[in-house]
C-alpha cells in the first residue's frame, strides 16, 4: 500500500508531491508514519496536509537542490493547513554551508492565510521562515 492518501478522492500515492499534484483545491492529504525525503510544493488553495500519527513519527526531510525549502507554499495559494492536533510533521530544512541551505518552510510570495498546527521546524538555530514579503500572515495555534 502506498503511504500517502488523498482522503477526499480516495487515491493513494508514493510521495507527498504526487498526491498534491493530483489534488484539487480543498482536498485532504494524509501521510503514514515515516520519513519523506522530498521537497514539497503546495500550490492548491484550501489544501489540508496532515499525518496519521504525528510529528514524532512523520518527517518531511528536504533534499539538496530541491528548491528553497523542504515545504514550499506557492504565492497566491491561500487557506492551506499543514498539520492538525496530533497529526503534524517534523519538517527539516537542508542545513548546508554558505548558499547551500534550504528553509524548513519557505513562502514563495504573498500568502494571505496559512495555518500550521502540531508542526516542528528544524534546524531551529538558523532561520526557520524565509519570508519573501513582510505582509505574510501565519497563524500557529
Amino acid at each position: 500500500m502506498m503511504p500517502v492518501h488523498n482522503l477526499t478522492q480516495g487515491f493513494d500515492y508514493g510521495t507527498i508531491q504526487a498526491a498534491i499534484d493530483a489534488a484539487n483545491p480543498g482536498d485532504t492529504i494524509e501521510c503514514d508514519p515515516g520519513t519523506y525525503n522530498e521537497n514539497v510544493l503546495i500550490n492548491k488553495n484550501n489544501l489540508i496536509l496532515r499525518s496519521t500519527s504525528g510529528k514524532a513519527v512523520t518527517t518531511i526531510q528536504g533534499t539538496i537542490g530541491g528548491g528553497n525549502g523542504s515545504v514550499m507554499v506557492a504565492g497566491g495559494t491561500n487557506g492551506v493547513k499543514i498539520g492538525e492536533t496530533a497529526k503534524g510533521f517534523t519538517i527539516i530544512g537542508y542545513d548546508g554551508n554558505g548558499s547551500i541551505e534550504a528553509a524548513a518552510l519557505y513562502l514563495l510570495d504573498l500568502i494571505q492565510t496559512l495555518l500550521l498546527k502540531a508542526i516542528q521546524l528544524k534546524p531551529m538555530e538558523n532561520m526557520v521562515y524565509w519570508l519573501t514579503m513582510m505582509q505574510q500572515s501565519i497563524a500557529s495555534p
